[in-house]
């Protein structure tokens, strides 16, 4: 009667418990992808026209507007900071401290405010584009970061199962590439 193979065995475990974590894994980042959660336009002062950036800018003013439609929840509009020429009047006076930083020429100015501007913003015509090349970044960006994870895994789970059987074989006098003693 030939002997049990804890070796043997132990390779069989290791495998099913790696095979068992990396489809669990896959399958939880499967259903924790991202979903694009807003949209950042940056809005031209002196044509009033909207252009998609990743983010604001630090010194920008910005205005959120919720949106509750299926591939986007938020649109941020970006005013960048733009001084008041000293030479100019300051849209008669009329322009809030906010708006100050904003506010250009009357005869110029694309809109009254950033406040009038975001109510009655709607999105460009290129907006469903613009969603979808950033769900498809965000959705490459996230799955190279699965298999990087995975593949670093699967390697330290190697080494690990390969180290204990290299310090197993040691203690029972165990060849390397053996699963048994040789008989004496």
């Amino acid at each position: 009667m030939k002997g049990i193979n804890v070796f043997e065995g132990a390779r069989r475990i290791a495998l099913v418990i790696a095979v068992v974590v990396s489809l669990t894994y896959v399958v939880l980042a499967y259903y924790a992808r991202p979903a694009s959660d807003g949209l950042y336009y940056s809005i031209d002062a002196d044509t009033g026209v909207p252009r998609l950036v990743d983010m604001c800018g630090s010194t920008d003013m910005t205005k959120y507007i919720d949106r509750h439609q299926e591939k986007i929840s938020f649109v941020v509009l970006c005013f960048p900071f733009k001084l008041i020429s000293e030479s100019l009047p300051a849209a008669k006076g009329n322009i809030s401290d906010a708006d100050k930083w904003w506010a250009k020429a009357p005869e110029v100015h694309a809109y009254d405010s950033p406040d009038k501007y975001a109510a009655s913003f709607t999105l460009p015509q290129s907006a469903e584009a613009d969603i979808n090349a950033k769900l498809r970044e965000e959705n490459i960006a996230h799955w190279e970061t699965v298999a990087s994870t995975l593949v670093v895994g699967l390697i330290v789970w190697y080494a690990i199962v390969y180290i204990i059987g290299w310090i197993m074989r040691g203690f029972l006098g165990i060849p390397r590439g053996h699963d048994h003693r040789e008989a004496s």
